[in-house]
């Protein structure tokens, strides 16, 4: 399965706000559920102008054909002691879990991160029992590093957020 992948623009604030509506309703594995985000459109698009501004951040958009199947973005702390530090975050419809999407995602995303040489390290949380994406992530370097105890309240259930880290060569 091939993804075309492209950087957001602030002209996709409404797709994007539809794609994420989607993929909070098909899995508890994120940090939003099927109400999506609480902005409008014209916030998204500041939102992603501002993105689009910051050397320490970046979103990307992967497609197949016109339809938008997948989000990474990685952003960097304003602080600049830690400046170097990105948190990275994905999300991948459901129907395109298990065929790459993902992998090449991050894989774009962590090209984008060395080639800003601003970020050194890229860190993410994700639930301890995503069990897919866990393996993903280690297959691409990240490591373990902690856990996070009752980090998320899903459906009145408190879940565990391991802590993965990849530092890149830059």
């Amino acid at each position: 399965m091939s993804v075309k992948i492209r950087e957001t623009e602030p002209e996709d604030a409404g797709m994007l706000l539809a794609y994420l509506k989607q993929v909070g309703s098909e899995t508890d594995h994120l940090l939003i559920d099927g109400n999506g985000v609480p902005m409008t459109e014209n916030e998204e698009a500041t939102f992603l102008s501002r993105i689009k501004a910051d050397p320490g951040a970046c979103m990307l958009a992967g497609f197949l054909g016109e339809e938008l199947v997948a989000v990474a973005s990685y952003q960097a702390s304003d602080n600049q002691r830690i400046a170097h530090h990105a948190e990275l975050a994905v999300s991948v419809k459901k129907a395109c879990w298990g065929k790459g999407v993902g992998n090449a995602m991050i894989e774009a995303l962590i090209s984008e991160a060395k080639e800003s040489g601003q970020i050194r390290h890229l860190h993410l949380k994700v639930k301890a029992d995503n069990e897919r994406a866990i393996s993903l992530y280690r297959k691409l370097g990240f490591v373990e590093t902690g856990r996070y105890p009752d980090f998320f309240l899903i459906n009145g259930v408190y879940e565990d957020a391991l802590l993965m880290h990849l530092a890149l060569s830059v």
